[in-house]
């Protein structure tokens, strides 16, 4: 079957350095991420997922107003698919974000994922600039041609 972004092997081959930030600007298809950091802090992680999760629990932190108008925001939807719900059920696979009653949906790509992050970013208006992922895999070169 074919490698997907989901199921590549991650083989030494393909780890690089983890103090090099990536912006918010680049392709992560057939990435690892190591970390985030938001302003000054930084973040470890070990998936996509944990890295949306994460920083909308960051966000959240900053300003929990913010992350419940989210829910009724249409600019924060994609189409029909919702992002954040109070109903766990109404979302494919639910997280919920710290101390809130907000869920926000997890079955994301890569490139989905950093979409949502400068959608949050932006509603929290917070510079791209002061958002950075490092990466512990990147076996993009291999895989997209």
């Amino acid at each position: 079957s074919p490698i997907t972004e989901a199921t590549y092997p991650l083989t030494e081959d393909f780890c690089i350095d983890p103090d090099k930030p990536f912006d918010l600007n680049q392709d992560f298809r057939f990435t690892k991420p190591y970390a985030f950091q938001i302003n000054k802090d930084i973040v470890e992680v070990s998936s996509w997922r944990e890295v949306l999760i994460e920083t909308a629990n960051y966000l959240n932190r900053l300003n929990p107003d913010i992350m419940q108008s989210f829910i009724e925001d249409k600019s924060m939807h994609w189409g029909d698919t919702f992002n954040f719900a109070t109903d766990k059920n109404s979302l494919r696979n639910p997280a919920l974000i710290e101390n809130s009653n907000i869920y926000i949906e997890t079955s994301k790509t890569s490139n989905a994922v950093r979409q949502l992050v400068k959608k949050m970013l932006d509603k929290y208006e917070i510079d791209f600039n002061n958002y950075n992922i490092f990466l512990r895999a990147d076996a993009s070169e291999r895989y997209i041609k």
